[in-house]
């Protein structure tokens, strides 16, 4: 992967997320995330660091059926 500020990530029927995409547009070199607890931050930045790192396999058991 070239650079993470090239990354648009968009996540659905993942863990908390549900059909509507959520995600980052465009990194950049400060992102901010603020929510409250249990909706997603977390796991949106695992998603981030999966993909930068080329480890975008994803347990089958947390996706929503």
């Amino acid at each position: 992967m070239d650079s993470p500020y090239n990354l648009s990530i968009e996540i659905k029927n993942y863990k908390c997320f549900g059909e509507d995409p959520q995600g980052f547009y465009h990194l950049r070199p400060i992102n901010l995330i603020i929510g409250r607890n249990n909706t997603g931050k977390s796991t949106l930045l695992e998603m981030v660091e999966r993909t930068v790192m080329e480890n975008a396999n994803f347990q089958e058991a947390q996706w929503h059926k």
